[in-house]
């Protein structure tokens, strides 16, 4: 697995600099932080650091941060230590949402850590597109808790047509309403026929490693 450090070296040279000087005029970076991130000695640098980078190269945190840097390392960019949470891939997410209390675990999870402490049955997809611009953007990591009831105005995740997709809920008396977030659709509010639908309620998102 490519480390933090070669793939930092990496962007340096797509971006024409050679020496970590350089790289601390361009970021604001302290050359003795870069000094013992390039050399390894840093594996997981503090948060401030990571964003400068993500800043400066223009790419989202989480390409810097492998999901391996993200569970051991994590701790040492937060305030505060956060929840161990399975990523999924978004497609058969019944099944892997399923499988995650089941001690015949079918599928194999990365994990990432949530900001802040969470409890339940919780998963974790990242955003691949801009679908859900300017509310969430590419690479927004989003945190959800299944078998949750879903609030007024809650964001949700349904799986109606066996692939995923995330809407608001309206709730009005004891009618239920999805809002999709792409206003340009032709119908973007619809009722929500089948409760059962709701595969999760959105508890947490963390765009570039912030809330």
């Amino acid at each position: 697995m490519e480390a933090l450090s070669d793939r930092i070296r990496d962007l340096m040279k797509k971006h024409d600099l050679l020496t970590e000087k350089e790289l601390s005029i361009e970021t604001g970076i302290p050359q003795p932080t870069i000094h013992r991130i390039l050399t390894g000695n840093t594996k997981v640098p503090r948060k401030a650091a990571l964003k400068a980078f993500s800043d400066f190269f223009k790419v989202p945190l989480h390409t810097l941060l492998e999901p391996n840097d993200m569970t051991q390392g994590m701790h040492e960019t937060l305030a505060e230590p956060g929840t161990r949470v399975p990523l999924l891939a978004w497609s058969n997410i019944k099944q892997q949402i399923s499988a995650l209390g089941s001690p015949n675990k079918k599928f194999s999870y990365q994990h990432i850590i949530s900001f802040k402490k969470l409890e339940g049955n919780l998963f974790a997809l990242i955003l691949e597109g801009a679908e859900l611009e300017p509310r969430f953007s590419r690479g927004t990591i989003l945190i959800f808790k299944a078998n949750k009831p879903a609030k007024n105005r809650d964001y949700v995740l349904l799986d109606s047509e066996n692939f995923p997709v995330m809407k608001q809920i309206l709730i009005d008396g004891r009618e239920q309403y999805v809002k999709s977030l792409d206003a340009d659709l032709p119908h973007p509010v619809s009722k929500l026929e089948n409760p059962d639908e709701i595969v999760g309620v959105l508890v947490q998102s963390i765009s570039e490693y912030g809330n």
